[in-house]
């Protein structure tokens, strides 16, 4: 009995202690400081103005109001064949005219990617960084906040298919984790992030146009470019 009793003592006393640091991390909570409206507002606008990143693709510049605003989460989708890629190194070639870029390649072999790129001038060749090694979402994100650091603003990832999550899960929670997370990059970081994905193609089927891969990958962008194949009148392959 005397030892059950010492047991009890010492638990209380145990239960104390950790009651005490709750409410001294309760109390430290409290004092957190959140800002309002108007101090936001004050801070955002003494930062230096950050012109929109233009694609050099005319008609997405129209579209875009002069280009990519700072801190978006942009997905190209579209069908194989379509051209996402393309695009992606057009905008690529016209964001190093001006600064530094970060390009993940993960669907294309280094020989052809320079033979891709051989035309862009030493200035944009210096600004291009190149990763095709580091697939993981982790070494990504880590990655991305490196060269943040460093002045990289821009972002582009061909493609979300080759992008690796540890740990098993299904389908839609790898995707939902992977846009997330990306998502979650350009919030905190400023960078535009281009993503390269497809269509899903059932919904494609149904005159629908979805990601594929559903999950909440829809939610977390900020603007969404869906690339499709149509013919025209002489029967020649065009992209819309």
């Amino acid at each position: 009995m005397a030892d059950v009793k010492e047991l009890l003592r010492e638990l209380k006393a145990e239960r104390e202690k950790i009651e005490r640091y709750i409410a001294e991390l309760e109390g430290t909570l409290a004092d957190v400081r959140v800002e309002t409206l108007a101090e936001v507002q004050r801070r955002v606008e003494r930062k230096p103005k950050v012109p929109k990143f233009a694609t050099g693709v005319g008609f997405l510049d129209y579209r875009m109001n002069g280009g990519f605003q700072q801190g978006s989460f942009v997905q190209i989708a579209g069908q194989n064949f379509t051209g996402k890629t393309e695009l992606v190194l057009t905008i690529l070639s016209n964001v190093a005219k001006g600064g530094p870029a970060l390009f993940f390649s993960f669907e294309m072999y280094e020989d052809l990617l320079v033979e891709r790129l051989k035309r862009l001038d030493e200035t944009q060749k210096r600004n291009l960084l190149i990763d095709q090694r580091h697939r993981n979402i982790e070494d990504i994100e880590a990655i991305v906040r490196d060269r943040a650091k460093k002045g990289v603003r821009f972002v582009a990832i061909d493609s979300r298919m080759k992008i690796e999550a540890a740990g098993r899960m299904e389908e839609y929670q790898k995707n939902s984790l992977i846009s997330s997370r990306l998502s979650k990059l350009t919030q905190e970081l400023g960078v535009v992030l281009l993503l390269v994905n497809q269509i899903s193609e059932a919904d494609q089927r149904g005159k629908r146009l979805a990601l594929k891969g559903s999950g909440d990958q829809a939610y977390d962008a900020d603007v969404i470019l869906y690339l499709l194949a149509n013919r025209d009148d002489d029967g020649n392959r065009v992209m819309v």
